[in-house]
């Protein structure tokens, strides 16, 4: 489980910014015969990713919340205002 060291050199950078190359780095020092401290270092960097990854979904949550709600006040707003004028042509 080498895939790592055969990865043109740019892909190999790109790695750096995905959780998984990190997972696979301690699963491979692990097959190799490492301890859990010689993989701290990839968990702390896969609990970083856990963390910012939450804290944008968080974000992006509550923007969506506060959309939602924008949207249905303008809906209940065009509903009174359509049963208002429905009801003055009645009367």
């Amino acid at each position: 489980m080498e895939s790592i060291e055969i990865m043109p050199p740019v892909i190999e950078k790109i790695s750096y910014f995905t959780p998984t190359r990190w997972a696979m780095q301690s699963i491979i020092d692990i097959q190799q015969g490492g301890s859990i401290k010689e993989i701290y270092k990839y968990l702390f960097v896969i609990l970083l990713f856990a963390v910012a990854f939450f804290v944008i979904g968080i974000y992006k949550t509550s923007r969506e919340e506060k959309k939602f709600s924008i949207i249905q006040i303008n809906y209940s707003f065009i509903n009174s205002t359509f049963i208002l004028s429905n009801l003055q042509t009645y009367l």
